[in-house]
């Protein structure tokens, strides 16, 4: 419904202004912060697939669990140092059961939260719930 409303021309005078008011809809809309926030990046990273190409595709690997945390360590610091991104959810997916060494300390220790997916029938599990945790953190911060 609207509403008559008057504001000054600046002369002393006024002039009637209509302001259209939805009863339905309401945006407001928060000022950006003073400085400017760093960007941030979602890491979902397919451990086990990580874990596994490198246990098959190197010759004679030493501990590819070794190899794996540092590629994710490289990752984490490339972010931060060369493209100024702090890293706002850091996954590691895998079944973890199956894989020697634990590696679940060692990334909780780098900051990655471990979603253990339990090995099925599905060779896919761990990327269907890296799918869906991915659009969970789109959906909830955008």
């Amino acid at each position: 419904m609207p509403t008559q409303l008057r504001r000054p021309t600046g002369d002393g005078g006024t002039l009637p202004t209509t302001i259209f008011t939805n009863t339905f809809m309401t945006t407001s809309f928060a000022a950006p912060p003073a400085a400017a926030a760093s960007p941030y990046a979602a890491v979902f990273i397919d451990f086990e697939n990580v874990y596994y190409f490198l246990k098959n595709h190197y010759l004679d690997p030493q501990d590819p669990h070794d190899y794996a945390l540092d590629l994710v360590r490289a990752l984490r610091d490339t972010l931060k140092r060369e493209l100024g991104l702090d890293s706002l959810v850091l996954y590691a997916y895998a079944d973890f059961d199956k894989l020697p060494s634990g590696p679940q300390g060692p990334l909780y220790l780098m900051g990655v939260d471990t979603r253990n997916v339990l090995g099925t029938d599905h060779k896919n599990a761990a990327d269907m719930q890296l799918c869906i945790d991915a659009l969970e953190v789109l959906y909830t911060r955008p």
